[in-house]
């Protein structure tokens, strides 16, 4: 009997270590799936990089969510944090993000970055999948005039429109959460 309770506390004593050592916030996925940071799991050794860590900081006080998977970064991008609501306009507080956004993408050579912009359904589906290529479109441009991709690099952009909300549109909050832009670094094993 005392083993056996020994073995359950253990378990859950890892389970609090797994848990607290958990490096991205993963609340805005329908079916979030933990990625436990470990070195272990990692055969190459990206997210022990001081800088990385300082420019996942900086991104989370900017109100950009990061999100680390084993060969992937994600960045989670509102669109008041670069344009103004439902345009493609960039807003003048925008500076300081887009430079924390290229200071990451340096970070990693030999990699394929993805831009994909989004929207809420609170206008017609043209005029959305316009306003998430757009919006896809200068974050890209901005990468391109900073030499992001490097001759290593690979950089593309899409608009999904509408497609793939990540909370409910018929909330206000919910429609905000919606109007995204994501950046995705896929990192060669």
């Amino acid at each position: 009997m005392m083993k056996k309770w020994v073995g359950i506390t253990f378990m859950f004593m890892m389970n609090i270590l797994f848990a607290s050592s958990y490096p991205g916030d993963l609340s805005y996925l329908k079916n979030p799936t933990p990625i436990i940071y470990h070195h272990a799991l990692y055969p190459c050794n990206w997210p022990d990089n001081p800088m990385v860590h300082y420019y996942m900081k900086q991104l989370k006080k900017a109100g950009i969510q990061t999100v680390i998977y084993p060969h992937k970064l994600r960045m989670v991008i509102p669109d008041w944090v670069l344009f103004a609501p439902t345009t493609d306009r960039v807003v003048y507080t925008a500076q300081d993000p887009y430079y924390m956004v290229l200071g990451m993408a340096q970070q990693f050579p030999n990699t394929k970055i993805t831009v994909i912009g989004y929207s809420d359904d609170s206008a017609i589906p043209e005029y959305n999948n316009r306003l998430s290529i757009e919006q896809a479109q200068k974050l890209s441009a901005y990468l391109w005039m900073n030499d992001i991709p490097n001759s290593t690099q690979t950089l593309r952009y899409e608009g999904k429109g509408e497609v793939d909300p990540i909370a409910n549109n018929q909330r206000i909050n919910g429609m905000a959460d919606n109007r995204r832009i994501e950046m995705i670094i896929d990192i060669p094993s």
